[in-house]
């Protein structure tokens, strides 16, 4: 067992689309260190399971975060473009079945529309991709 922050911590830092951010993705990170350093943060004891669950759902959201940053970067020229890069994604995302070829004629590259389904699948890695979260979060990121 490893002594940390009680799940609660992790849960409430994930925004609802799955993206960390801002004020979360601190409380996020400090509850990672502290259930991987061993330390008490709230004296609950955690499973190493548990501990391992709560690190790989940090490292997904960030690589979706990541990934998106790599998509409004390559469809504006500065972040000022961002809130229009994001309203274009939401537009080529609003049909799934077509989300993927018309991410590619707005220019994104083949390498990472396939890291974005993998990494907006139901189950990481597996499954069909969520565009539609895909799309939130673009537009969350650009509002930021």
């Amino acid at each position: 067992l490893v002594t940390a922050a009680p799940p609660a911590a992790m849960s409430s830092a994930v925004g609802a689309n799955g993206s960390i951010g801002g004020a979360e993705a601190a409380a996020a990170a400090a509850a990672v260190a502290a259930a991987t350093s061993g330390t008490t943060s709230g004296g609950a004891e955690v499973p190493q399971e548990a501990t391992a669950k709560m690190l790989r759902a940090f490292m997904h959201s960030h690589l979706r975060q990541d990934l998106i940053e790599s998509i409004l970067t390559a469809l504006s020229r500065s972040q000022f473009m961002y809130v229009s890069a994001a309203r274009r994604v939401a537009k080529a995302c609003a049909d799934e079945a077509e989300a993927p070829g018309n991410l590619s004629s707005l220019g994104v590259s083949a390498d990472l529309i396939l890291s974005i389904e993998r990494a907006f699948a139901p189950v990481a890695g597996q499954g069909t991709c969520n565009y539609q979260a895909l799309s939130a979060c673009c537009a969350e990121l650009a509002e930021e």
